[in-house]
């Protein structure tokens, strides 16, 4: 699943106004890392879960990966 598609679903359970408070950003911000980047608007900007995923690709080191599933009580 592509990260904006996961955040338009969670975006549907969860008030994107009250997660963009929690974040000091604006919800236009969280409406536009729910839009695909190859869409002709292509008015969707890099998402934290893109970045993440990206940073993870760049450094090659599981320890990313690891340290987000230890931030979310789990594990890599």
């Amino acid at each position: 699943m592509k990260s904006h598609r996961l955040l338009k679903k969670i975006f549907k359970t969860k008030s994107v106004q009250r997660v963009a408070e929690r974040l000091s950003l604006s919800p236009s911000t969280l409406y536009k890392w729910a839009e695909s980047k190859d869409t002709g608007s292509a008015s969707g900007i890099p998402n934290p879960l893109d970045r993440a995923l990206d940073l993870y690709r760049a450094t090659g080191d599981p320890r990313i990966i690891g340290w987000l599933c230890e931030q979310a009580g789990g594990f890599f």
